[in-house]
């Protein structure tokens, strides 16, 4: 997905963002990434050469300081392409 291009969404209205998370899969691996694009429906994150495979299961962490008051909760997720 290149610049100025927009993530599909299914539902609900897209919010561009700019937030470092860490992807983990089930065995373990850890790939940075930057989540871009998000709504009810889905979320667009950008990995860098990394080659995913459709339907593989992560994790989805934010990475850094969490803001106070806040605590952070991983959330399953599914790569869908």
């Amino acid at each position: 997905m290149g610049a100025g291009q927009r993530m599909e969404h299914r539902c609900g209205a897209r919010h561009p963002t700019r937030l470092a998370v860490m992807l983990v899969t089930v065995e373990g691996h850890r790939i940075p990434g930057m989540l871009r694009d998000l709504s009810m429906s889905g979320v667009f994150v950008e990995t860098a050469g990394h080659r995913w495979q459709a339907f593989t299961t992560v994790e989805l962490r934010q990475v850094g300081k969490m803001p106070e008051g806040l605590s952070e909760k991983p959330v399953v997720a599914m790569v869908i392409r």
